[in-house]
């Protein structure tokens, strides 16, 4: 059990609860857990960006959502975080992308830099 390394970590509608400033420490646990050529796949929500109304649709969704899991489940994001950006600002790569429902929702298979993997 103390060498487990997984191949795959999901991350759905997880990274979302936290902070940008708690993120940071998150990802880089799984960097150094991952296993070499693992992969993480994470799934959440992001603004729209197609047109002003799903932007507008999408920043309301996003907020009564947050303030919701605030209140019952006290996660400590106030605001969506910028996950992608952190990931890819720390050596992530993306080998994959979906978007789902007017790019409310996106789907990322990121790979961690392999400089950080032993």
């Amino acid at each position: 059990p103390g060498n487990f390394r997984p191949d795959v970590v999901g991350a759905h509608f997880f990274l979302d609860c936290f902070r940008e400033e708690e993120l940071v420490g998150i990802i880089q646990r799984i960097e150094t857990v991952i296993d070499l050529g693992g992969k993480m796949i994470v799934t959440d929500f992001q603004l729209p960006s197609d047109s002003w109304i799903a932007r507008l649709l999408g920043r309301i969704l996003i907020r009564l959502m947050l303030l919701f899991f605030q209140v019952f489940a006290g996660i400590s994001a106030r605001r969506l975080p910028d996950f992608y950006k952190l990931l890819t600002g720390q050596g992530w790569g993306c080998s994959k992308k979906s978007l789902l429902n007017q790019g409310l929702i996106g789907s990322w298979v990121m790979e961690p830099p392999s400089d950080k993997r032993s």
